[in-house]
């Protein structure tokens, strides 16, 4: 995905020119699938890398019956295109911890409806089974903002610390969410137009952006929530 570097840098413009979704910004295909990768993709050694791209692909042809080399992943039947997605004004508007709770536990039954893009990511799951992808990016996002909003006015002030600490979870998995739908949505639409023989050259570092494992490891380091302990 080498030529979508630039959009992915500006997820704004992106999305926009896309007009796939109004907001936007800047895994497991099973523990054996990236037991093999190290913490950090950047590390990630060549030969890993091809053994990884081996495996998705592999488990991409069982799964769909057929070896489609030579056609565009967009042609093929069940590829779907994620649709927009927005929520009712009503649900964009999350009041307090309560409200965020609410909120939280909307967003956590949706994708847990949706292994695939989350916790046992296939090639298959991202291009064909990746209904819920935008509903999901929404609602993250949704959220992410209510309690960077609630930081931001000081909101959270008569917060205990346990209830500062749940903020904090709540902030860094609908964080996770929100990187790890734009890392799947932006794959698909890149990938609508390429053979499974081109897009075997990047899959594997492709997959290892939409990681949610690597992604909550790299936003629990820095995400922290004022005046707390944590």
């Amino acid at each position: 995905m080498v030529e979508t570097s630039l959009d992915r840098r500006n997820g704004d413009l992106f999305w926009k020119k896309k007009n796939l979704l109004t907001t936007a910004e800047v895994l497991k295909k099973a523990e054996k699938s990236f037991s093999m990768l190290p913490e950090s993709g950047a590390g990630t050694k060549t030969g890993q890398k091809s053994e990884l791209a081996e495996l998705l692909i592999n488990d991409f042809v069982k799964e769909t019956g057929t070896d489609p080399q030579e056609t565009v992943m967009g042609d093929l039947p069940g590829f779907k295109m994620p649709e927009p997605f927005m929520l009712d004004p009503e649900e964009r508007e999350i009041i307090g911890l309560t409200g965020c709770r609410e909120a939280f536990a909307k967003l956590t039954a949706l994708t847990g409806e949706y292994p695939g893009l989350f916790n046992i990511q296939s090639l298959y799951a991202v291009l064909f089974n990746n209904e819920g992808v935008a509903e999901c990016r929404e609602r993250a996002a949704v959220l992410r903002e209510s309690i960077e909003g609630m930081i931001a006015e000081d909101a959270i002030r008569h917060l205990n610390d346990i209830e500062r600490k749940e903020l904090l979870e709540m902030l860094i998995e609908s964080e996770v969410i929100a990187r790890t739908t734009f890392e799947i949505i932006s794959f698909v639409m890149w990938a609508a137009d390429r053979t499974l023989v081109e897009l075997k050259d990047t899959i594997a570092e492709d997959f290892i952006a939409m990681n949610s494992t690597l992604i909550r490891k790299s936003v629990s380091q820095y995400m922290t929530i004022p005046g707390g302990k944590e």
